[in-house]
């Protein structure tokens, strides 16, 4: 069953960064921190830094806190116990898994451009918060 918690290791750049329980783990670029690795407790990151962010979802490791990497880094995700998994890319594409598997993330050499009509970035982060 794909939906139960797992252990996880973090490394970056061939060091291990940490170690969580947890129900998944979120990779991020400050674009996605203000999405899904938000909610589960990741930081807030201005769109012009560039960073690889990563948070746990439900962390059952108490000690275990959201970390941001340079972006040069290759941050390495693993199972410590391997067992089934799922790879979910975006909310988009999901990857069924073996748990035998490493995952390497590292910025690509050709990032993405958006257009951007606005440079209020804390404004639409303050109207995102805002209560309903």
């Amino acid at each position: 069953h794909v939906s139960k918690i797992r252990a996880f290791e973090i490394d970056v750049d061939e060091q291990v960064a940490g170690r969580v329980r947890a129900d998944g783990i979120i990779v991020a670029t400050p674009t996605g921190s203000t999405s899904y690795s938000m909610s589960v407790g990741g930081p807030i990151v201005d769109p012009r830094v560039d960073a690889i962010i990563v948070s746990a979802i439900a962390p059952f490791t108490p000690y275990f806190r959201p970390i941001v990497f340079p972006p040069k880094s290759t941050v390495r995700v693993r199972l410590t116990k391997p067992k089934e998994c799922l790879l979910v890319l975006d909310g988009q594409v999901e990857v069924p898994l073996s748990g035998e598997e490493a995952l390497a993330f590292t910025a690509s050499e050709r990032p993405a451009r958006f257009i951007r009509f606005r440079d209020d970035f804390f404004q639409r982060i303050e109207q995102k918060l805002a209560k309903p």
